[in-house]
């Protein structure tokens, strides 16, 4: 009588020797490649030694050409358990990822929430804007322009530029990271390091804190 298992998901199927038929667990390996260096690196890390006997028997140059799956099943794995452990690796690696690239993502998060100073939305940066002809001549910057007239620009004070508040989603998360404010449901509330002054004054002060850009006036 022809050897078989018993697996959760799927009933009885062939195993051992017969785990080349086997074409389901076949196609799924196929789909995560084993032979991958991210999935080899997770095998041979695995606590569960069979995972280990997977790895050595997938690369024993003395068994060439046999199926991926019959080597799984001799090492005892089911095809629902080979699916869980993929699925816990995968995990693993995301959040390695993730925290290989953190650094970057917090200094990211910190630009965004410090004040930047722009282009004046008002001149454009020209310092100056069109004025009318007959303006008070204690009207700042007022002069005569080819033909016409023109002023200071009143928005930046004939600097060419502004200062803009930092992005608050991106400040709030700052502030959260550095342990300067807890989050509670909804509210914020904020704890000693700024002696319990309200999120306002915890931002002003992290904008005196974090600028540091220098312009010519």
């Amino acid at each position: 009588m022809r050897r078989t298992i018993k697996e959760k998901l799927r009933g009885t199927v062939p195993a051992r020797v017969n785990g080349y038929k086997d074409k389901e667990y076949e196609e799924y390996l196929k789909h995560i490649d084993p032979q991958r260096e991210e999935v080899r690196l997770a095998l041979a890390s695995s606590p569960d030694p069979r995972f280990r006997a997977f790895l050595e028997r997938m690369s024993d140059p003395t068994q060439p050409g046999t199926k991926l799956q019959t080597i799984a099943k001799s090492c005892n794995i089911p095809l629902d358990e080979f699916m869980e452990w993929f699925s816990r690796a995968s995990n693993q690696r995301a959040i390695a990822i993730v925290q290989t690239h953190s650094p970057a993502i917090v200094q990211d998060t910190l630009e965004d929430a410090r004040s930047k100073f722009v282009a004046c939305h008002r001149c454009d940066g020209l310092t100056w804007i069109a004025a009318v002809k007959d303006l008070p001549p204690e009207t700042p910057g007022y002069r005569p322009m080819g033909e016409g007239w023109i002023r200071d620009c009143p928005v930046c004070r004939a600097k060419g530029f502004v200062r803009t508040p930092g992005d608050d989603s991106s400040r709030s998360k700052s502030l959260e990271m550095a342990g300067l404010i807890n989050k509670k449901g909804a509210g914020i509330a904020i704890i000693q390091n700024f002696g319990g002054q309200a999120l306002p004054s915890a931002i002003r002060r992290l904008d005196a804190i974090t600028v540091d850009v220098d312009h010519d006036s």
